[in-house]
């Protein structure tokens, strides 16, 4: 656990983000460029949860991003300028398009830093999360 926890604060740093832990909550805060970490999960759900919020960052710095999430990319960009814009069909599937695209690299990310997950594992925790987006979408 710590030296996959080192590989990824080691990524994190080289692109100027730093890693923090919180009681319940996990996220990547794009203003203060800080990945945040519940210590509340288990070692291997944490490296799991890090690694898909390293996906958002990812995600979120390529150059496809505006044209595949042109709402989602504008509320960060603008945060509030359209009242409501979170219950947009548009925006919530754009929600879900990043959710699973973040999954999917930061399973990448595990093979390019030699991290070794429990691929059946990492899906049912994706699909979990991803899941509660599209149970969102539809309320």
């Amino acid at each position: 656990y710590k030296k996959n926890l080192t590989k990824i604060r080691n990524w994190l740093k080289k692109r100027g983000w730093e890693l923090e832990f919180a009681r319940d909550y996990a996220e990547a805060d794009f203003y203060g460029r800080t990945v945040t970490i519940s210590e509340a999960f288990s070692e291997e759900n944490q490296i799991y949860l890090l690694l898909h919020e390293i996906g958002h960052i990812h995600s979120r710095h390529t150059k496809g991003f505006t044209k595949r999430t042109p709402l989602l990319a504008e509320q960060d960009e603008r945060p509030f300028r359209h009242k409501g814009i979170m219950k947009w069909k548009q925006f919530r599937t754009e929600e879900v398009v990043e959710e699973l695209m973040a999954w999917m690299y930061g399973e990448q990310l595990a093979e390019k830093l030699k991290i070794k997950i429990d691929k059946n594992k990492y899906h049912r925790i994706m699909v979990k999360y991803v899941f509660s987006y599209i149970e969102a979408a539809v309320d």
